[in-house]
């Protein structure tokens, strides 16, 4: 009698074990069903921010801000001016051009120091290195393209009750004392990243996201050819298989 109340008592807690992995199964299969559309949605909603939209390597600005900039600094138009003309063939005086890319580069040192971002957008075009005479490139902004540290200190004037944030960045054996704006200006200390903007007198101005100044590092690596000596021994592996 006590085995058959035993019996009966173990074929019940089958059954409910049974029916409770039915159920389970029933759950799983419904909530796998509704992972695709909730993953679509989520995408759906998701908008990138507008850096995140614009094409590496491409320094942009508003345009009220650009004119701004200009009517500001008037060293800038006239430079461009001078260097339109002379890249147009017109008979433009160099040692003239060369004032002008002195005045330019002051104008820039001073962006540099309190509108990065302004002086980001005046970076010089890379026809202007290429075809002006060298005593006028040697008075451009350097454009700085690499991995280091990023290190960022908080002085502070306990006398003045002051704070102030440095902002050092080092590319190899080069340190430069840097200028941010956006969200590098959150950014904390870190090590081994990659590091752009351009630099008059060790005073750099950061891009606030990833660029490649050279065009060719941006480019695809190119498929290298199977040697024939490759190709054989991938041959003579067929024909022994």
């Amino acid at each position: 009698m006590k085995y058959s109340k035993v019996g009966a008592v173990s074929c019940v807690l089958a059954v409910l074990v049974l029916s409770g992995w039915k159920i389970f199964q029933n759950l799983s299969s419904r909530n796998a069903d509704s992972i695709p559309s909730l993953r679509s949605n989520v995408k759906s909603s998701l908008t990138l921010p507008p850096e995140a939209a614009i094409a590496p390597g491409v320094v942009t600005t508003n345009k009220k801000q650009n004119a701004t900039a200009l009517k500001n600094h008037p060293a800038l138009v006239e430079f461009e001016g001078w260097a339109k003309g002379y890249l147009g063939q017109k008979n433009q005086d160099v040692s003239s051009g060369e004032r002008l890319a002195l005045n330019r580069r002051n104008v820039m040192l001073h962006l540099i120091k309190t509108d990065p971002e302004t002086a980001l957008a005046q970076t010089v075009p890379a026809r202007w290195r290429k075809d002006l005479p060298e005593a006028i490139t040697q008075h451009f902004e350097e454009r700085v393209d690499g991995r280091g540290s990023f290190d960022v200190m908080v002085a502070t004037d306990f006398e003045k009750n002051v704070k102030r944030t440095l902002r050092d960045v080092r590319i190899g054996g080069t340190s430069y004392s840097a200028f941010v704006y956006g969200r590098r200006t959150r950014q904390m200390t870190q090590s081994s990243i990659p590091l752009h903007g351009i630099a008059i007198d060790g005073k750099l101005a950061m891009l606030i996201r990833f660029v490649c100044w050279n065009p060719k590092k941006s480019q695809p690596r190119k498929k290298r050819k199977k040697s024939a000596a490759f190709r054989r021994s991938l041959q003579s592996i067929a024909i022994n298989r």
